[in-house]
């Protein structure tokens, strides 16, 4: 046998088991692809997953939740009975409830008037106290101060809404408004307001 046909020979062999190899990865892929799960399949697992992930954490936060109100419950029962037996004590030593819950309101308030003037200038904690309905006097200048630091934070009012104020506040839709207006009985028990003028 020649050389050239043993080369021929070697080619063709190595040819073959190439085509051998390239055979068994497809039939492998082939069979991977056949086993691999469909869209569908995916999407549902995904959903199942996603409703089994909602109800494991509803459950875990409803536990924890009905835990801490547990806790709060026996705090706030432990609490109520030494209310009860201080009461109870006190009332013993002849002493005047009245006054000591009067004397522990007064603290609460003073501690709310202190977190208010840290929230808030002097300036508003005075006109604050100065709108208590119990207050007599009002001081003017201090009010005035506070209603324009209002003001000036209030949002700039767009042209759009600037032009629709004064086209309401013409003469015409004034002499009209008033006109309709002059028929209302103010003494009546039950009035409908007029249908503004289109």
């Amino acid at each position: 046998m020649s050389s050239t046909t043993r080369e021929k020979d070697a080619e063709i062999e190595a040819l073959t088991t190439k085509i051998q190899t390239l055979e068994t990865s497809i039939a492998e892929r082939q069979g991977a692809i056949s086993e691999a799960p469909s869209s569908e399949a995916v999407a549902e697992a995904f959903a199942r997953g996603k409703e089994e992930g909602y109800a494991e954490g509803y459950a875990a936060g409803t536990a924890d939740a009905q835990e801490e109100l547990a806790d709060l419950l026996v705090c706030l029962g432990q609490e109520g009975r030494r209310v009860d037996a201080l009461r109870t004590m006190l009332a013993e030593t002849g002493a005047d409830i009245d006054a000591i819950i009067a004397q522990f309101e007064a603290e609460e308030e003073a501690q709310i008037e202190e977190l208010v003037a840290n929230q808030m200038g002097d300036a508003d904690v005075d006109f604050y106290k100065a709108a208590d309905p119990d207050e007599t006097t009002v001081d003017d200048g201090e009010s005035e101060r506070w209603v324009t630091s209002m003001e000036n934070a209030l949002p700039e009012i767009s042209a759009s809404m600037q032009a629709a104020a004064a086209e309401i506040a013409t003469p015409e839709r004034t002499r009209d408004v008033s006109r309709t207006a002059s028929t209302l009985n103010a003494d009546a028990d039950e009035f409908i307001l007029p249908t503004p003028p289109k």
